[in-house]
């Protein structure tokens, strides 16, 4: 495995626990943006190969378009 490639593994408690808006705050469209967003991204970038390696790569895709810089 190359050194710049790091394995990110949060637990889904966390996450959840950590979030600053409650699930269900989320407005309708924020939530039909986000469809339209990982639909895109998972027919465009997300690897094929499997399970694993697709939602390592939607966890990245999150990270980024969450960074405020």
């Amino acid at each position: 495995m190359p050194q710049s490639l790091h394995n990110v593994q949060i637990p889904e408690g966390l996450v959840v626990n950590d979030c600053t808006i409650p699930i269900g705050q989320i407005s309708e469209e924020a939530t039909e943006v986000w469809k339209k967003v990982s639909k895109y991204f998972g027919e465009h970038y997300y690897r094929k190969c499997n399970w694993q390696q697709s939602m390592e790569d939607m966890m990245l895709v999150l990270l980024v378009s969450s960074d405020p810089t």
